[in-house]
């Protein structure tokens, strides 16, 4: 038996690194600072200058005018009817002015993030990932309230709302603004198994952690145990490592890992003549952001769709009458690790996305995502906390008023950073 379970470790592997091949990265690329040669720049759009009394107009009211015809008796000349001049517009008050106090204690607070977002390029929009995070941290504010304001820009952070939830928005930006390199290194491997003793294999090693939904579970499990898990559940028969894929994730910004193989669907009779295509495969959708103490905040959404086609014994399958069996499964989950830690997510019992020929069909596998992710080395979070950014409030831009947007304080130095530049300094010198 242990020779069989070697030989079908070697066959998954095998099988694992041809699969692997087909598994597609995207996202965005962040750009440290030391390697910015143009900085980003805010895109205004043009105004198309006034039109002046020399332009001419392409088109005319009324009937063209006949110069060799006299004019009619009732008037002189045929031109545009009467037309009422529009009316002037009424002063309307503004919704929330910044110099008087909110209704129900709100204020005004502008953040400058424009240090973060030169890092990407501005096809990549890095102010949604902005936008995603801080309407995950703050949570449901922004509704069931008298005014309330949101406006995130690849420039500044605007927010009408109470000092509670700026003091969040704050703490958000501050693992934005102050985290540096900005970049996680992560490697990710989609298992699937047929068996579920690897729950009371490993139960000395695994933290459950909560879910909403139901049927789909998580949980924690050390960094150096991460290994030994992958191998374990993937050496059975039937059991295969989908994806092992390892890539760099910006902070904050969403990574895409896909593993599908695209389907044609033939029309049934009715229907429109071309085929519908259907992604057959996984797909993950990542999102990690640093937290205090080094450890990462990270939203994760696995989606798996499986095209199912009628064996012969089944009775096949009629292209022109009968459509193919499309399954799906998702789950959706966002979890604190630490640096030494792994996360484990499950997608349950569902379709086979192995594509290898001959594998047993009788008992559906469950599908496991392993998650490591970890910052780049020489971080500046040794165990330190982020601080929030500078809030600079357009109330205060009256005559001696500080100015507007003003730049983020510089951050504390932490107590390690300290240590080591006292080291360096009293190293760096030539000893007596």
């Amino acid at each position: 038996m242990k020779r069989l379970a070697r030989i079908t470790a070697i066959v998954v592997a095998t099988a694992a690194s041809a699969q692997g091949q087909g598994v597609r990265v995207t996202g965005p690329k962040y750009v440290p600072a030391r390697l910015m040669t143009v900085e980003a720049q805010p895109v205004r759009t043009s105004i198309p200058p006034a039109a002046t009394a020399n332009d001419q107009l392409f088109w005319q009211i009324g009937p063209p005018i006949d110069t060799n015809r006299p004019p009619p008796a009732n008037q002189s000349q045929v031109g545009p009817p009467a037309m009422k001049a529009a009316p002037k517009p009424k002063p309307v008050a503004p919704l929330a002015d910044p110099e008087k106090p909110g209704v129900g204690g709100q204020v005004w607070a502008e953040f400058d993030i424009t240090d973060y977002t030169s890092r990407f390029s501005p096809s990549d929009k890095p102010e949604e990932g902005v936008k995603h995070w801080l309407l995950k941290t703050t949570g449901d504010v922004w509704t069931n309230v008298e005014l309330a304001c949101l406006s995130v820009s690849a420039e500044r952070v605007k927010i009408y709302h109470n000092p509670d939830v700026q003091r969040k928005a704050a703490a958000t930006l501050g693992r934005f603004l102050h985290f540096t390199p900005g970049v996680f290194r992560c490697r990710v491997r989609l298992v699937s198994t047929r068996s579920g003793d690897w729950r009371g294999d490993f139960a000395d090693y695994l933290e459950q952690l909560p879910s909403a939904e139901p049927g789909r579970s998580a949980w924690r499990i050390p960094a150096n145990a991460a290994d030994r898990f992958a191998r374990a559940i993937a050496a059975g028969v039937g059991d295969a490592l989908l994806v092992d894929q390892r890539f760099d994730a910006p902070n904050g910004q969403l990574t895409v890992i896909e593993a599908i193989e695209p389907h044609d669907i033939s029309p049934v009779v009715g229907a429109a003549a071309s085929p519908t295509r259907v992604d057959d495969g996984l797909s993950m959708r990542l999102r990690p952001l640093i937290a205090d103490g080094a450890a990462a905040d990270v939203d994760v959404q696995i989606i798996g769709k499986k095209v199912v086609e009628p064996t012969v014994i089944e009775g096949g399958r009629d292209p022109g009458s009968e459509p193919l069996e499309v399954m799906t499964q998702s789950v959706q989950t966002t979890q604190r690790i630490g640096r030494d830690q792994a996360l484990i997510v499950s997608l349950g019992r569902g379709p086979n996305y192995d594509r290898r020929p001959g594998l047993l069909k009788a008992k559906r596998p469950e599908t496991l995502a392993l998650i490591e992710i970890a910052p780049e080395s020489g971080n500046t979070l040794a165990g330190g906390i982020l601080p929030p950014p500078a809030i600079g409030n357009p109330a205060n831009v009256a005559n001696n008023g500080p100015a507007r947007n003003a730049a983020a304080r510089p951050r504390t130095p932490t107590k390690r950073e300290i240590d080591d530049r006292n080291i360096q300094n009293l190293t760096a010198s030539p000893r007596n």
